[in-house]
């Protein structure tokens, strides 16, 4: 299995920084910028809930009305957890691991306690 740690500290409640590091070598630490304030993400927290439950209820794909709010909000967290040099570092895992026939588990350390307690 090849294995991907992202470690995310904070540096002045606005602006953090994530290092990731694998067999492949570490990227050091990256300073990235988390995308919401507390009562935007909440409000995002919020739709995610409704999509996944509306989907849920209907054995049916989400409508795409619902899916895009859905799909931007991962991206937008996604960014905010592999910032350029991150995203190289795990492309190269991925493709190690893809090579080698085995499964990547990125595991999360989160040492900034505003973003790991639920809200």
């Amino acid at each position: 299995m090849q294995n991907l740690e992202l470690e995310i500290t904070s540096c002045d409640g606005e602006d953090y920084r994530v290092a990731a590091r694998s067999d492949a070598g570490d990227t050091g630490g990256t300073l990235t910028r988390f995308p919401f304030n507390e009562r935007e993400l909440g409000r995002r927290m919020q739709m995610v809930e409704f999509a996944l439950m509306r989907s849920a209820a209907t054995l049916r794909r989400l409508v795409p009305a619902e899916e895009q709010p859905v799909q931007e909000f991962g991206r937008q967290l996604f960014e905010f957890l592999f910032p350029a040099d991150v995203r190289e570092h795990l492309a190269a895992v991925r493709s190690r691991a893809a090579q080698e026939g085995m499964p990547l588990q990125v595991r999360l350390r989160i040492r900034s306690p505003e973003l790991a307690a639920p809200r």
